[in-house]
């Protein structure tokens, strides 16, 4: 994987930029320069994002595994809950 993964995807008004991929990083504390070299590589691919508001910015984990988890599972009361994950850096675009 690389640190330096260039991705935007719309959402109606606002714009999910992303991200980075470092196999082996668990790491989820916040890193002050992560978004600013974000928006910048993000940018060069797509200059009308210069001028852009971030509204926000998250860290997450790119959880994979040998194979995809979907299945069915009920909670307490009958709530079904659907498991879906596996998908490493896929799991925005499949969402």
């Amino acid at each position: 994987m690389s640190p330096d993964l260039v991705c935007f995807y719309p959402h109606g008004d606002t714009v999910v930029l992303g991200d980075t991929a470092i196999d082996g990083d668990g790491d989820l504390s916040d890193n002050a320069t992560a978004p600013k070299g974000l928006v910048e590589r993000c940018t060069a691919v797509e200059p009308r994002l210069a001028d852009a508001r971030l509204i926000e910015h998250r860290v997450g984990a790119r959880p994979t595994r040998p194979e995809v988890r979907v299945e069915a599972d009920h909670r307490g009361g009958g709530i079904p809950v659907i498991h879906n994950y596996g998908h490493g850096g896929a799991g925005v675009t499949l969402s």
